[in-house]
């Protein structure tokens, strides 16, 4: 993970573990590298106007985050060609 905030028992706030790429997931661990998903930007889920569009990307790509471990996603991506 980009960044690790530890838990706090006291107010009930679970570990975070952030990353920051909402094209895909970023990573540095070899056992990872190769076996994410590239996704498309927000900004061109959103250009599609499909409501059922953008709940299935935004489905998955948080599923992909969960399972390898990612509970923050930090920042936008921005389609800028």
């Amino acid at each position: 993970h980009i960044g690790n905030a530890a838990e706090n028992e006291r107010f009930g706030i679970p570990p975070l573990n952030m990353d920051d790429n909402g094209q895909g997931f970023r990573t540095f661990d070899g056992r990872m590298v190769g076996k994410v998903t590239s996704w498309p930007c927000g900004l061109a889920i959103a250009a599609t106007w499909s409501e059922v569009d953008m709940k299935r990307w935004a489905v998955a790509l948080a599923e992909e985050f969960k399972v390898k471990g990612a509970n923050v996603l930090l920042g936008p991506g921005v389609n800028v060609h």
